[in-house]
């Protein structure tokens, strides 16, 4: 007998160091997600890098991908909140 366990809650935190993988992020969450399951990323923005093309870094490339992906994905709700240093949710539909 195959037990399958998905998660409920996936929390991603910009601050850390491995940001070459925040694009796969998202789709592993949601490999790994329980319908209904919430995907939250803190500090995804980066002062206005996010918001001006001129000012765009690599870590600021991530961030919007990974954003991006979050608004782009049809099995979610997603919305991003300009509090702090930015905040991502998406729940995976079901």
């Amino acid at each position: 007998m195959l037990v399958i366990i998905g998660f409920e809650a996936f929390f991603y935190n910009h601050s850390t160091h491995d940001k070459e993988n925040y694009s796969n992020y998202h789709d592993i969450s949601l490999r790994l997600a329980n319908l209904g399951a919430l995907i939250i990323g803190i500090m995804f923005y980066s002062v206005d890098k996010v918001y001006d093309s001129s000012k765009v870094d690599v870590r600021s490339e991530n961030m919007c991908a990974f954003n991006q992906s979050m608004a782009d994905d049809l099995n979610l709700e997603s919305i991003i909140l300009p509090v702090g240093q930015g905040l991502s949710i998406g729940r995976v539909k079901g």
